[in-house]
């Protein structure tokens, strides 16, 4: 939100967010990557998201979500270069609003610039 605007929620909310997850080695080319998002403050008691998602052959990630705000979803990824990803997700309302917007659609595409410059401590 801008600074600009002065609101209640502004002024009462400071999130707080725990974040985890694990790699389970299934084979040499499966790994399964179950992971979890948490989030609270003043304003909203509890909300979190659970994801699980398998990865193939080191480049190919399939998977799902769930938002305890409601909204579920599943996600596709191919890692085809060292740096560059492309995907896509697709999110599906559970609450009233899918009357207006029953899917929302999303086109990824990542380059991760970390590989080109010397890492520093």
């Amino acid at each position: 939100m801008p600074k600009f605007f002065n609101s209640k929620y502004e002024q009462e909310a400071g999130n707080i967010y725990t974040v985890g997850g694990i790699v389970i080695n299934i084979s040499d080319n499966l790994q399964f990557k179950p992971a979890f998002v948490t989030q609270t403050n003043s304003a909203v008691n509890l909300a979190y998201d659970v994801s699980a998602n398998f990865q193939f052959y080191k480049r190919i990630w399939i998977g799902g979500y769930y938002k305890s705000i409601n909204s579920t979803g599943g996600i596709v990824q191919w890692t085809g270069f060292k740096n560059f990803r492309i995907g896509y997700v697709v999110d599906y309302n559970l609450n009233d609003i899918r009357k207006f917007n029953y899917l929302t659609h999303e086109l990824i595409l990542s380059y991760a610039v970390n590989n080109l410059f010397p890492k520093f401590l």
